[in-house]
């Protein structure tokens, strides 16, 4: 027969036999009653960032936080008065005022840990169909977990237009989908196949299948003026009442050259005016037909002859006026393939003559020698495994023609690229079967090549086969890590720890406000002196821009006072300049690069 003893907690003796079996008794006190956002742990765990609410049963008296902090203030919840509390992150108590430690609660505050939401974002944030059409456009995907290979639907709406929708698939979130990636280059070529007009307005629709969308609108970008192509003259103003001449320029005008026959047949149209989108409103237009696609391909343009200073004496362009030309141009509408062909050689020549007035002649020259088709990740692991002989040979068949020798360099990129879309991700986790992979790829790539050769009606060679150690595929990994970083222009920038900062920044998921602060950070004042600094963060961003977003450095005025500052500056300009090569190729944003 089982015995049923009643305990009573005003009685030390039961309270005794209580505490002896694990029942806690505060001697007949209540503990307040605490509700906040739990965190996973032992005992009691909140998350900062969120109130605790505190409510006292019995006892009337007011609840104070770590025996003095009063309450913020009182919420009531079905009758009851509850204390609003903000503990900031450690051990706290809370109980009742004027009352011992044993009726206080204690507790601990926790931060939560930093998870970020799902969400797809543009850069700019105001951005329009120019930006899409010139490249600028840059789109963020975000996610909590690094989730991979998701599949990406862009769709571009336009009024009166049929849509245009590109897929294609993401290796991993988050992701950055900018410059030259497939993506974004479909949207651009088709865009470009329809002569969409920079003035319409448009909506971008990015899904990321199975986890979220988003729509942007894309603003109607400002045409201060219209160009009339029969009486080669220009309209301004929002009335487009006013009615302007043009101004002409051709690249014999700034660019000495023995043969200027070819360059002469393209002319840059401006409209006559000092206002604000004139130098970005330029039209290039081709002056007789009877230039062809590749004639004068081998004429030499050379970068003009400028002067280092800001306004241009004796006949030589200074900045101000070297800047303008490289921005008119490089800005300038082509009225077909021809022209664009010129224009993109024009302004790559004055872009070659600003580098030598901002950065010096030896990085000019320096930069004229890099082979920018390496200098991407994909490329730099291609290069570094020709060099070590893992891509010829050795059971590999010879490759002779130079087209198929150029197709099966970019395929081989492609394939590579493919197994290893991170260097340090798989240097991280290196195993014999990545070699392994790596061997795979490089066949693959060889196979490709026989199937255009047969798709062609040629000769091909039989099924490749090949076999490397994989140790000499980690050796080509290890030292294809250091290529993009351009090694070969630390010895123009100065201190050292600015080249340090610049060299180590992740380029390939930033923005232009990230790389301005980045170049903020380490910026070491040419001047040193007490007082404002000498160059600061609009220059910085002036300096940027002219490299990476012309159109934008335009539109925020000012731009040749800020500009002229980088004379003086070295190498800051220096600085400014390696950060935008290394932005560029983080995008594949050069013709010469491409993973399609």
């Amino acid at each position: 027969m089982s015995v049923i003893q009643k305990l009573d907690a005003s009685s030390a003796k039961d309270v005794e036999i209580l505490r002896k079996h694990g029942y806690p008794v505060r001697d007949g006190r209540m503990v307040p009653r605490l509700s906040g956002l739990p965190m996973s742990g032992t005992g009691r765990q909140f998350a900062t960032g969120f109130p605790i609410l505190a409510l006292m049963t019995v006892n009337e008296t007011a609840l104070v936080l770590d025996q003095g902090a009063v309450a913020l203030g009182h919420l009531k919840i079905d009758g009851c008065d509850w204390a609003v509390f903000e503990p900031e992150a450690g051990e706290h108590t809370i109980g009742p005022e004027d009352f011992d430690e044993a009726s206080h609660m204690s507790f601990q505050m926790v931060d939560p840990p930093d998870i970020e939401a799902a969400s797809i974002s543009i850069h700019p944030g105001s951005a329009t169909l120019t930006d899409l059409i010139e490249g600028m456009l840059e789109i963020r995907v975000r996610a909590p977990l690094p989730l991979e290979n998701l599949h990406v639907r862009l769709r571009l709406v336009m009024a009166g237009e049929p849509d245009i929708v590109t897929e294609g698939a993401v290796e991993r979130l988050p992701a950055h989908i900018a410059g030259r990636i497939p993506l974004l280059q479909d949207l651009k070529t088709s865009l470009a196949k329809r002569g969409a007009v920079p003035s319409t307005a448009a909506q971008l629709q990015v899904s990321v299948i199975g986890l979220l969308s988003a729509q942007f609108k894309l603003l109607p970008s400002p045409q201060p003026f219209l160009y009339d192509e029969r009486d080669r003259s220009w309209t301004a103003g929002e009335d487009r009442q006013t009615m302007l001449a043009s101004r002409l320029a051709t690249l014999s005008n700034l660019i000495p050259s023995k043969m200027t026959t070819a360059s002469a047949d393209c002319t840059l149209v401006l409209p006559d005016s000092d206002a604000w989108g004139a130098l970005g409103a330029g039209r290039i237009i081709r002056e007789r037909s009877t230039l062809r696609l590749g004639q004068g391909t081998h004429e030499p343009l050379s970068s003009p002859r400028t002067v280092r200073e800001v306004h241009s004496r004796d006949g030589f362009p200074g900045l101000n006026e070297a800047a303008g030309a490289f921005l008119a141009w490089r800005l300038a509408e082509p009225v077909d393939p021809l022209a664009q062909w010129q224009q993109r050689r024009g302004a790559d020549c004055l872009e070659a003559g600003l580098i030598g007035l901002l950065c010096g002649e030896a990085w000019r020259q320096t930069e004229d020698g890099l082979n920018l088709s390496v200098l991407s990740p994909a490329g730099a692991l291609r290069m570094s495994a020709q060099r070590l002989g893992l891509l010829s040979g050795g059971g590999l068949p010879p490759v002779v023609l130079p087209s198929d020798a150029d197709f099966l360099r970019r395929r081989i990129t492609f394939r590579l690229h493919q197994v290893v879309p991170d260097h340090e991700t798989a240097l991280a986790g290196w195993n014999e079967d990545l070699g392994g992979e790596l061997d795979l790829a490089v066949i693959e790539a060889y196979e490709d090549l026989r199937n255009h050769m047969l798709e062609e009606g040629h000769e091909a060679f039989e099924e490749p086969d090949m076999k490397r150690e994989a140790h000499t595929w980690l050796l080509a990994l290890e030292r294809a890590r250091e290529i993009p970083h351009l090694a070969m222009f630390q010895q123009y920038i100065l201190p050292q720890s600015r080249w340090e900062a610049l060299s180590a920044f992740p380029y390939e998921t930033t923005t232009e406000d990230d790389i301005v602060d980045l170049l903020d950070s380490c910026h070491v004042d040419a001047f040193r002196r007490p007082g404002p600094r000498w160059i600061g963060r609009p220059e910085l961003r002036a300096m940027l821009e002219l490299w990476i977003s012309p159109r934008a450095l335009l539109e925020g005025g000012e731009w040749q006072q800020y500009l002229a500052k980088g004379l003086s500056d070295m190498q800051t300009a220096r600085a400014v300049r390696y950060a935008a090569l290394r932005r560029k190729l983080s995008r594949l944003d050069f013709p010469e690069e491409s993973l399609a």
